[in-house]
């Protein structure tokens, strides 16, 4: 429900598993977890209010559970909290980091993760042709047989026709939000798909 960007019922199933389980049946990865989406929650809803600090909380209590791919997601998120408050250098810092714990350790959705907050910030620190190229490395990652991870294959659509956009390529950023779209149709990615209208918006009177 969160990738389909339904945050309302992800929420609710949330509260709904915590008020049932948590205190007799729940072990400590599985609240791990349930803090992972919560945030995650959060992010898509740009809530940010308080959620630096629930962020380090539920990094600590990762970290003393061993969760260390909890630990390390949610610290590429706090990388984008300091992206948001223009602390853009200091988050790609954090996200070379993690692109590294998770090239190591050959977990492919952290890898597509910090790739893409990486490709998002150097659009602001570098420029929009360093931006397209990590995030064109990226998609070849996310769109491989073996991952083929449609959510992040169309985040990094949507991210590569804002870049091109920022170059004047309107034909390139037609492109990817004409296959961004097709592809978050298919996949019920509801919340993604109203991000593509906006941006098309954008291109449309750019045009």
């Amino acid at each position: 429900n969160t990738m389909k960007g339904d945050f309302a019922l992800s929420q609710e199933l949330l509260q709904d598993i915590n008020r049932m389980y948590r205190t007799e049946v729940m072990d400590a990865e599985t609240v791990s977890r349930w803090n992972l989406v919560f945030i995650i929650n959060q992010f898509m809803l740009k809530q940010y209010d308080g959620l630096r600090e629930i962020l380090f909380d539920s990094v600590t209590f990762a970290n003393n559970i061993g969760d260390n791919f909890t630990k390390n997601i949610l610290k590429a998120l706090l990388g984008k909290i300091l992206k948001d408050n223009k602390q853009a250098k200091r988050a790609v810092e954090i996200y070379n980091e993690q692109v590294t714990y998770f090239a190591n350790e050959k977990m492919a959705l952290g890898a597509l993760l910090s790739w893409y907050l990486i490709a998002d910030a150097t659009l602001i620190t570098e420029n929009p042709k360093n931006s397209i190229e990590i995030a064109s490395q990226a998609l070849e990652i996310a769109q491989n047989p073996r991952i083929n991870n449609y959510f992040f294959i169309v985040m990094l659509k949507i991210h590569l026709a804002k870049a091109y956009m920022e170059l004047s390529d309107f034909e390139s950023a037609k492109m990817n939000l004409e296959s961004a779209m097709s592809m978050a149709k298919k996949y019920s990615l509801d919340d993604l798909l109203s991000k593509i209208y906006f941006v098309f918006a954008k291109y449309n009177q750019e045009l």
